[in-house]
Formats: structure tokens, C-alpha cells, sequence
């Protein structure tokens, strides 16, 4: 069973047509990721405001789909600002750092949470991060996997305090569960 943790109990099978014809062309765990990430962010859209930097939004030609939460960022009235590999960074300070599916390609995640620490207003910046755990390798390219404990030292050394760090998605075989990702919110603070 494949559960995406948009509600406790949500299944693949309650994943709406809707959500599953705009992903045509993957495999059903690969659906219910892709699914889990939008819910999790949909679900706290209410922390997109002021300048929100996409960290990783995605170009045309280099991913199936550039820049996806543009339009719920911009929903939410926020400026969204994104930014992806060769492109110069905005200029800071960001409310908000969007940084989904991201963190695996980095050749030093740390590094990075470290600089985002510092390109967010302290004390009221927030980090909305997403990373995969159990997953197969995707480019050359993918570098690392992540356990929750781990990102959370990882944010704390940064400087973060965690909010929210929840499975997104998980698949059970048997007695086991193998998380698929996992959602974290946290606030930027001082070192």
C-alpha cells in the first residue's frame, strides 16, 4: 500500500483523477510523491507572503515542469522570486525560501541550509523544505538520501528551529514502511 500523507489514512487510490491525469506517463509511486509534495505545500500556502525565493524552481527544457508553484505562491499574494542552477540569486532578504526535491542534487546541503539561513529575515524567515528519503537514484546528478533525524541536525546547525516535519509519503510492503519524503517547516533564527 502507498499512503500519502496529505490526511493519515490517504491512499494512492484516493489520489483524484484530476491529480493523476496531469502526471501521466509515471509510475504510481512516483504519483503519489509528486502528489504528496503539492498537498504538503497546498496545505500551508498560508505561509507563502511577502518574497518567497524557489530555490530550484526549474527551467524550460530541464525539467517536465518549470517553476509548478508559481501559481500557488502567487495565490497567496507573495512575490514569487525563483531561482535555479546558473541563474543569479535575488537579491535578499526572502520571507519565505520554497526548496522542494532540491537538496539531493546540492554537492553540500549543509552549506546550503547555512546560506539560507542567512538570506532569510531572522527570527521571522521561513524555510519550506521537501526530501525525498527511499527513493531511487533520478540523474547522474542525485547525490544524497536523508533521514528525518538527520535534516533536523542538519536545520539546527543552520540555525533553525523546526516547526513542522512530517512523512509525506510512505510505502508498505509486508510489516515494513519505507518513507518515500518528507516536509519540514522551519523559522530562520541566530547562530
Amino acid at each position: 500500500m502507498i499512503t500519502v500523507n496529505a490526511s493519515p489514512s490517504a491512499t494512492i487510490d484516493e489520489i483524484s483523477r484530476a491529480e493523476a491525469d496531469r502526471l501521466t506517463g509515471y509510475d504510481p509511486i512516483r504519483i503519489a510523491e509528486i502528489v504528496s509534495i503539492y498537498r504538503f505545500l497546498e496545505g500551508r500556502r498560508h505561509i507563502f507572503a511577502g518574497r518567497v525565493l524557489d530555490f530550484g524552481a526549474g527551467k524550460p527544457g530541464t525539467c517536465r515542469e518549470p517553476e509548478p508553484y508559481r501559481a500557488l505562491v502567487e495565490g497567496q499574494g507573495a512575490e514569487y522570486l525563483p531561482y535555479d542552477a546558473g541563474d543569479r540569486i535575488p537579491d535578499g532578504p526572502f520571507d519565505v525560501i520554497l526548496c522542494t526535491q532540491v537538496l539531493q542534487y546540492l554537492d553540500n546541503p549543509q552549506t546550503e541550509l547555512d546560506c539560507f539561513a542567512c538570506w532569510l529575515r531572522p527570527r521571522i524567515g521561513i524555510l519550506v523544505l521537501t526530501y525525498p528519503t527511499n527513493w531511487a537514484e533520478c540523474e547522474h546528478t542525485d547525490l544524497w538520501r536523508f533521514t528525518k533525524a538527520g535534516v533536523d541536525r542538519m536545520l539546527l546547525r543552520a540555525g533553525f528551529t523546526v516547526l513542522e516535519h512530517v512523512r509525506r509519503a510512505e510505502v508498505r510492503i509486508g510489516g515494513y514502511t519505507f518513507p518515500l519524503g518528507y516536509g519540514v517547516v522551519a523559522v530562520a533564527g541566530v547562530k
